[in-house]
């Protein structure tokens, strides 16, 4: 699942508000075409956060998010192609995160009839609002999770957020070729960034993130590096601006859960609703390294 947040969206003027709702709106169904027309079909839905998108997609199982993963990476493209072309305010700057969990879909009624529009409700949208919560400006969080990848032989095996993306940056050269604005696309890749411990030793760099309740969420920082013709073009984070985001506590991942983040328990109805309504008034959190 994904959320895009478009920063400092209330300091514009309505119309400057809609136009980069409308803009965001485009980068998303420009990635769903650039995707379809390689072979690669997303079945996504989206609703509104007010100031940006929740995005999730309808079909299950580990391609289904490798593939949204893949779309993600082509909204942030193509917005950022798009705002470097654009004059004014009408292309918004954006913040993203990308998890996987567990969610459903609400169809609220109206009157005697149910709506045709639907909206995402689940734990994994209270770990996208934390971690976009407290994301600066153009920075791409993914969300520390366990997942299924693979086929064959290999189907079903149970991989962490570090090997996810690997996986997925090795797939990559599925998108290659694609057009963005005037240019092509020959080159894309993607990595966590990592941390250097005195031994010489390199692990991703993991950030924990206390709420409001009190409760940690995990995230790692992305980073993208596109070629376009011959144009270098670095999207996310690089490790020199992470400092901004808080005091840091670096300790390598382990593989084994006790030690790598505690049980979270369930939310409650109350704590999912007042986590989606939080995300129109953004409260203070603090995040850390882990």
């Amino acid at each position: 699942m994904l959320l895009f947040d478009i920063v400092g969206f209330s300091l514009h003027t309505p119309f400057e508000q809609a136009s980069q709702l409308n803009s965001l709106s485009y980068s998303l169904n420009s990635a769903y075409n650039k995707l379809l027309a390689r072979g690669i079909e997303i079945n996504f839905a989206r609703t509104t956060t007010g100031d940006g998108y929740y995005i999730w997609n309808r079909s299950l199982g580990s391609q289904a998010n490798v593939d949204l993963f893949y779309f993600m990476m082509l909204v942030v493209a193509d917005n950022a192609v798009a705002r470097a072309a654009s004059k004014g305010n009408t292309v918004p700057v954006i913040r993203t995160a990308y998890h996987i969990g567990g969610h459903y879909e609400l169809y609220q009624a109206e009157g005697v009839n149910p709506t045709v529009f639907s909206y995402i409700v689940g734990d994994v949208t209270i770990e996208l609002a934390r971690m976009v919560d407290l994301a600066a400006a153009e920075q791409i969080f993914v969300g520390d999770f366990t997942t299924t990848l693979g086929e064959g032989a290999l189907a079903h095996e149970t991989v962490s957020t570090p090997a996810f993306i690997a996986a997925c940056n090795r797939g990559l050269t599925a998108v290659e070729g694609t057009q963005l604005s005037s240019k092509v696309m020959s080159a894309i890749n993607c990595r966590l960034s990592e941390h250097h411990d005195e031994n010489g030793s390199v692990s991703p760099r993991r950030f924990r993130i206390v709420d409001k309740h009190g409760l940690n969420h995990y995230a790692f920082n992305l980073q993208l590096a596109l070629d376009l013709e011959g144009e270098q073009m670095n999207l996310g984070l690089d490790d020199s601006q992470l400092a901004s985001l808080g005091s840091v506590r670096d300790e390598p991942l382990t593989d084994n859960p006790e030690v790598d983040g505690e049980e979270r328990p369930a939310a409650s109805a109350e704590e999912l609703f007042d986590d989606l309504a939080s995300l129109l008034q953004k409260r203070q959190s603090r995040i850390v390294e882990d």
